[in-house]
C-alpha cells in the first residue's frame, strides 16, 4: 500500500450507508480557499475501531476538515477536526483539564476521564452541565455524584436505571 499524496479537506454532507459513514470530500489546492480542489464523492470515513462519526455538514459557524491521503485513484481520510464540537463542549463544561481525554459531540454531551479532585481518576457522563454523573476516585473523596438527578433514591438503590 502506497500513500501517493497527503492533502488538506474539507467534509461536505455526509451520510450512514449501514456499512460505513460515507461523506462527499473537497480538497485543498495549494494557496487557494478551502474545498477549490478536486472533489470526491462518498468517500468512506475511517477511524478509531468502535467510534462513529458522522460529520455535521458545514455552516456558517463552521465545517470538519482534515487530512487524506491518495490511495490509487481514492482518498482514505486520516484525520478530521471540526472545532464546533470542542466549541460545544467548552460552552457546556469550560476549559479541558490536564491530562483528560473526552469523546464530546456537537450537543455539548461529554464522556471524559480525567484527573480527579485529591489525585484520583475522575469520570463524568453528561448530557449538559446541569444534567451529569460523575465518579470521583480520589483519596478521601471516593464519590458518585449526580448532578440534576431526582431528589430521592429509590431504598432499592436503583434510581430508576433497569
Amino acid at each position: 500500500m502506497d500513500f501517493s499524496d497527503l492533502s488538506r479537506i474539507i467534509v461536505g454532507a455526509a451520510v450512514d450507508s449501514g456499512k460505513s459513514i460515507l461523506a462527499n470530500l473537497a480538497g485543498y489546492q495549494t494557496g487557494d480557499a478551502p474545498g477549490e480542489g478536486e472533489t470526491e464523492p462518498s468517500s468512506p470515513l475511517l477511524g478509531a475501531l468502535g467510534v462513529l462519526a458522522r460529520p455535521k455538514p458545514p455552516d456558517s459557524t463552521g465545517a470538519a476538515s482534515g487530512f487524506a491521503a491518495r490511495l490509487g485513484d481514492s482518498w482514505s481520510v486520516l484525520a478530521l477536526l471540526d472545532r464546533r464540537i470542542h466549541q460545544a463542549r467548552a460552552a457546556a463544561w469550560g476549559e479541558l483539564a490536564e491530562g483528560a481525554v473526552c469523546l464530546a459531540s456537537y450537543l455539548g454531551q461529554v464522556v471524559e476521564l480525567g484527573p480527579g479532585t485529591a489525585g484520583g481518576a475522575k469520570i463524568t457522563i453528561g448530557l449538559g452541565p446541569n444534567l451529569a454523573i460523575t465518579i470521583d476516585s480520589s483519596p478521601g473523596a471516593d464519590t458518585i455524584a449526580a448532578r440534576g438527578a431526582p431528589p430521592e433514591v429509590p431504598a432499592s438503590g436503583q434510581c430508576g436505571i433497569q
